[in-house]
C-alpha cells in the first residue's frame, strides 16, 4: 500500500511540475503572484495554564515565529509553504513542573545540552494546488475544516493542526463535493491503551486511514449537507479501494476494522450582518426510537449551533462576530475497545513525546460548551477583539477506555473553564503591524493571567 501510494504521488508532483513549466513559459512573470509574511510574537504565559491539556499545547503555546510563503500562476497552478518556529514541548513541560517558575516565555533560550529549543515538526503547512475543473485539487500537508462554524466544526474540527493527504473540491453547479484522504500518525501517548491493540495490529506498525467526504447543496441564502466520516485500519495494512471511495456502502463490502460517522448541517444567511447554522454529528443510532430490537449501544451524537455575521456600525467601523453552543455525548469519539485504532483520536508526535487530540469534536466527549469571538474593526489601521469560552463537562469521562456496550453512564456536568481574551492590532505601515493578546483562565480555585505581543510583516509581490 505504502509503494502504491508513493507511485501515485510521484506521478501527480510530476505532472504538477510539467503542467507549471509549460504554463510559466505562456504567461509573462507580471502575473505570477507571490505571498510572503514573517510573523514574530513574544508570549508570556502562566506557568500552569493548561487546563485542556493537549489542546492547550497546540493552541496556547505561542509560536516565536510564523514565516509563510505562497506562488501561483495565472492558471491557479501554486505552491505554498508555513513554517512555525514553536518552543519544543519538553522543556516547556519540565518548566511547568518547576514551583519557582510562574511564568512561561516562548522565547527561545537554550540550555545546556539543548541550545536549540524548537520543535523539530516545524512544517505546519506544504502543499501543492492546482485546478480541478471548477475546482481545485490540493497535496500535502494543510490545514482544513469541512462545515459553516468559523469556531469548531464537528467534521474536521479546526483545533487539528493539520492532516497530510489528499484533498479536492468539485463544484458541480448548485451542488459541491469536497473529499479528503489523508493518514493519521499513529503513535502511542501515555494515555493509551497496551501497544499490542487486537490480532497483529500495534502501534507504529499499522496505517490509520481517514477519509471524509461532504455533499453540499446551496443557493443565494441556503446550504445543505450531508458528510461521511470513516476510519480505517487493516491487518497487515491490507487497505481497499472502498475505504476512499466518495460513496461506498459498508454493508456490501468487506471492509473490515473501520468506524463511519454521519454528519448534517444547515447554513442560512439572512443578509450580511446575520447569519445562523447547526450541524449535527452521529456515530451510532439506536433503532428503538422506531421500534426496532436495537439493543446495546445508545445513539452517540454531537451538536453546534451558532450565529454569526458582520455589522457595519459607520463608513469607517465594522463588527465581525461569531456565537455557538456545542454538546457532545459521552461515547463520541469512543468506539469498539478491540477496535480501537479506529477511534476519532489525533495523535501529533512532538520533541516531549505524542500528544492526542479529540478528531470529531472540539473539546471531548461529555462536554457542554459556548463560545464566542468579536471583532471591532476600528478603522483601516486597528482592530480590537474580545473572545471568550465557557466550558462545563464530566471530568471522569475519558475517549480512550470507556466500554463502548457498557451501562448508560449518568453524567455529572462541572464547571471547568472560562477563558476570556482580550486582543489589539495596529498597522504602521504597509505590510507591518503590531498586536498584543491579554487574556486569563478562571477555574475552580484559580485565576491564570497571559499575555503575547507580536509584530507581523507581510510581504506581496503581484
Amino acid at each position: 500500500m505504502k509503494k502504491h501510494m508513493q507511485i501515485l504521488i510521484s506521478l501527480l508532483v510530476s505532472l504538477f511540475l510539467l503542467q507549471g513549466f509549460l504554463l510559466a513559459q505562456t504567461f509573462p512573470a507580471s502575473k505570477i503572484i507571490i505571498d510572503s509574511s514573517f510573523d514574530i510574537q513574544f508570549g508570556l504565559t502562566h506557568q500552569n495554564s493548561l487546563p485542556l491539556a493537549w489542546i492547550d499545547v497546540v493552541e496556547q503555546n505561542t509560536a516565536f515565529n510564523k514565516t509563510s510563503l505562497a506562488y501561483k500562476n495565472p492558471s491557479g497552478i501554486g505552491a505554498e509553504v508555513s513554517i512555525w518556529l514553536e518552543y519544543e514541548n519538553r522543556p516547556y513541560k519540565e518548566k511547568m513542573e518547576d514551583p519557582n517558575l510562574f511564568f512561561h516565555t516562548n522565547l527561545p533560550i537554550g540550555h545546556e545540552g539543548n541550545p536549540i529549543i524548537f520543535e523539530n515538526n516545524f512544517i505546519q503547512k506544504g502543499i501543492l494546488f492546482f485546478p480541478f475543473f471548477e475546482g481545485q485539487i490540493i497535496l500535502g500537508r494543510q490545514h482544513l475544516s469541512f462545515g459553516p462554524s468559523r469556531l469548531s466544526n464537528l467534521q474536521l474540527t479546526k483545533h487539528i493542526p493539520y492532516y497530510d493527504g489528499f484533498y479536492f473540491e468539485l463544484p458541480l453547479g448548485n451542488w459541491k463535493i469536497t473529499q479528503l484522504i489523508a493518514t493519521l500518525e499513529n503513535r502511542k501517548t501515555k494515555e493509551d491503551l497496551p501497544t499490542v491493540i487486537f490480532g497483529n495490529q500495534k502501534f507504529t506498525d499499522t496505517l490509520i486511514l481517514l477519509s471524509m467526504r461532504r455533499f453540499a447543496w446551496s443557493n443565494s441564502f441556503l446550504e445543505l449537507a450531508i458528510g461521511g466520516q470513516n476510519l480505517s485500519t487493516r491487518p497487515n495494512n491490507t487497505f481497499q479501494i472502498g475505504d476512499i471511495l466518495p460513496i461506498f456502502s459498508i454493508h456490501n463490502g468487506d471492509v473490515g476494522r473501520n468506524n463511519c460517522a454521519l454528519f448534517l448541517d444547515a447554513h442560512y444567511t439572512l443578509n450580511e450582518a446575520f447569519q445562523t447554522y447547526a450541524i449535527l454529528g452521529f456515530d451510532d443510532i439506536n433503532a428503538n426510537v422506531i421500534g426496532v430490537n436495537d439493543g446495546g449501544v445508545p445513539t452517540i451524537w454531537a451538536s453546534v449551533l451558532g450565529v454569526k455575521g458582520h455589522l457595519p456600525l459607520n463608513t469607517r467601523m465594522s463588527l465581525d462576530y461569531d456565537l455557538e453552543g456545542s454538546y457532545t455525548h459521552y461515547l463520541w469519539g469512543s468506539f469498539d475497545d478491540d477496535a480501537y485504532l479506529s477511534r476519532a483520536i489525533y495523535r501529533q508526535n512532538r520533541d516531549g513525546g505524542a500528544i492526542a487530540l479529540p478528531l470529531t469534536s472540539p473539546y471531548g466527549p461529555a462536554r457542554l460548551a459556548t463560545e464566542w469571538k468579536l471583532k471591532l474593526n476600528l478603522s483601516q489601521n486597528m482592530k480590537a477583539g474580545f473572545n471568550g469560552l465557557l466550558l462545563f463537562g464530566d471530568t471522569s469521562i475519558s475517549i480512550y477506555d470507556l466500554d463502548y456496550e457498557g451501562p448508560v453512564k449518568t453524567i455529572h456536568y462541572d464547571f471547568i473553564l472560562a477563558r476570556l481574551n482580550l486582543n489589539y492590532e495596529i498597522a504602521f505601515m504597509q505590510g507591518l503591524s503590531a498586536y498584543t493578546n491579554i487574556g486569563m483562565d478562571i477555574e475552580n480555585h484559580w485565576i491564570k493571567p497571559r499575555a503575547n505581543l507580536g509584530l507581523l510583516w507581510q510581504i506581496k509581490n503581484y
